[in-house]
């Protein structure tokens, strides 16, 4: 089991990958739709009995939060943007339906020019750096099965702060990252050449010279688009170096008129960004140490929550079918339905995802476990990872939400989705 759906820091930690769940986009609603909401079947739930004993939150929250207010600083408003920057940056399905499992490390906020070196070589960020990145968002997936055999992409946008800075850097951070360095030591066998797209004219290219002892290669591409630069990585055995030119020429053909319509913020106005635009994160449980990732304490959008999840596109149908508009995510996750039907729906939709047939057929399968003691219309999980390690998820059902997480600890999942329970009751009588 390489992926797992729910975004918490838990999971990262045990170096899983992840699930998570909308972003503030464009929305200019401050209304928050109350737990049951009374509309569209509210009395529904998915109708499973609380296992015996009793409720048990251990050192979690259980009430919601108050409401978040603007990011307050530049720093945070740089995260929230590319927070909302997820919804209008293309999936990785979208461009190639065969690239189906998550690769975490390369999904995330990008927040600022610096944190670009986890997708971009030590050269190139400092390129980025030059020209005053402003943040961007990356994301990235590769084929099941055998991994010495898979194919890969990591696409990313990056904003700079006008259209020139953004030129400027699209033709220098390929030239700058022909011999890749690490911690600035030369690194000879991941040297680079020069190379074009055809019918990408405008776009900088390179590609790895030696391939890797699996005989692979790799592409690297840096389109400018306005203010942004559209960065795409391919790899992929050398005999299939033709699927690299048209998996990165099909991502630009894509990016270029969705990025068109996001809503950018003015740099100046970063601050000012409301964290929780729909009042989805004030129902989430908070992590009891208070460390975060730049993806929590986030809300999302179906289209930017579908880059974390295990199957974006069919997760992304799931929330297009169901009404589930908002997801946000902090130690664990909530999504808004329209109403409790589609949040039944929902629930059903993903426990038969979860034991049915994996995204990766290499993957072990879930299987049902006891819930959580006293919390009712709850069901947890559980799976092995690649390396044996025992993981865990827990979702549970109120009126027209869903809350979720899961880790590697059963007795402090448990304990969080108990606490996840308790906060959407308490929602409900507000």
């Amino acid at each position: 089991m390489r992926t797992a759906r729910t975004f918490t820091s838990t999971l990262v930690a045990a170096g899983l990958a992840a699930g998570l769940f909308l972003t503030g986009c464009s929305s200019d609603s401050d209304d928050t739709t109350a737990v049951g909401d009374a509309d569209a079947g509210a009395s529904a739930s998915v109708g499973i009995a609380a296992a015996p004993g009793q409720p048990d939150p251990g050192k979690y929250r259980t009430t919601p939060r108050p409401a978040f207010g603007e990011a307050g600083d530049e720093n945070m408003g740089r995260i929230v943007e590319g927070q909302r920057m997820a919804e209008f940056v293309t999936l990785p399905g979208e461009i190639d339906p065969e690239l189906t499992v998550l690769a975490s490390m390369s999904t995330y906020v990008i927040k600022n020019a610096s944190a670009s070196a986890n997708v971009l070589g030590e050269q190139e960020t400092k390129v980025a750096e030059k020209y005053n990145m402003v943040n961007g968002f990356t994301t990235s997936r590769y084929t099941p099965g055998n991994q010495t055999q898979n194919k890969s992409i990591v696409h990313a946008v990056l904003r700079f702060p006008d259209a020139e800075s953004a030129k400027n850097a699209a033709k220098e951070m390929p030239v700058a990252g022909l011999n890749p360095t690490y911690n600035g030591e030369v690194l000879p066998s991941l040297a680079k050449r020069t190379t074009a797209i055809d019918i990408l004219p405008n776009t900088m290219v390179t590609v790895r010279i030696t391939p890797d002892e699996d005989g692979k290669v790799s592409t690297e591409a840096f389109t400018a688009h306005g203010d942004y630069v559209l960065y795409d990585w391919a790899e992929s055995l050398q005999s299939e170096q033709n699927w690299q030119a048209t998996t990165i020429a099909k991502a630009v053909s894509l990016q270029g008129p969705l990025i068109d319509k996001f809503p950018a913020t003015p740099v100046a106005d970063l601050p000012k960004l409301p964290i929780d635009v729909d009042g989805v994160l004030v129902y989430t449980v908070p992590p009891a140490d208070g460390k975060r990732t730049t993806n929590e304490q986030a809300v999302w959008g179906p289209h930017g929550a579908a880059h974390f999840q295990t199957n974006g596109l069919q997760n992304l149908q799931d929330f297009t079918d169901t009404g589930t508009t908002r997801i946000a995510s902090d130690a664990s996750s909530v999504y808004l339905v329209d109403n409790a039907k589609g949040a039944v729906e929902l629930f059903n939709r993903f426990m038969t995802q979860f034991t049915g047939p994996q995204v990766d057929p290499t993957d072990d399968p879930w299987t049902k476990i006891d819930g959580p003691a006293g919390v009712a219309d709850a069901q947890c999980l559980t799976s092995t990872t690649i390396s044996g390690t025992q993981i865990y998820y827990c979702a549970v059902q109120r009126g027209n939400y869903l809350g979720e997480t899961g880790g590697i600890d059963e007795a402090d999942i448990k304990q969080r989705i108990t606490a996840q329970s308790m906060i959407l009751d308490a929602a409900a009588k507000q």
